[in-house]
């Protein structure tokens, strides 16, 4: 059994399997603004604009490292 098949048991039925020593952690995908955080003015670029840039980035990353963006944000629990 190698090091990442080995579970770590918690209480109440949780687990936890270790990763491979070697396995480089995901990068994270930006955060979303919240609806408030936009002004609501027009602003070129807004700060959605940076947002959608910046998970544009971020999914070429996780591209690249041969994953699907998609997976990993509802691994995450996390939306677009």
């Amino acid at each position: 059994m190698s090091r990442s098949d080995v579970p770590l048991a918690f209480g109440h039925g949780l687990a936890l399997t270790i990763p491979p020593m070697d396995a480089a952690p995901l990068p994270q995908p930006p955060n979303k603004p919240e609806d408030y955080s936009c002004c609501q003015r027009g602003c070129s670029p807004c700060i959605f604009d940076y947002y959608w840039d910046a998970l544009s980035r971020w999914e070429q990353k996780i591209r690249s490292l041969g994953h699907d963006p998609d997976a990993v944000l509802a691994a995450l629990g996390k939306e677009r």
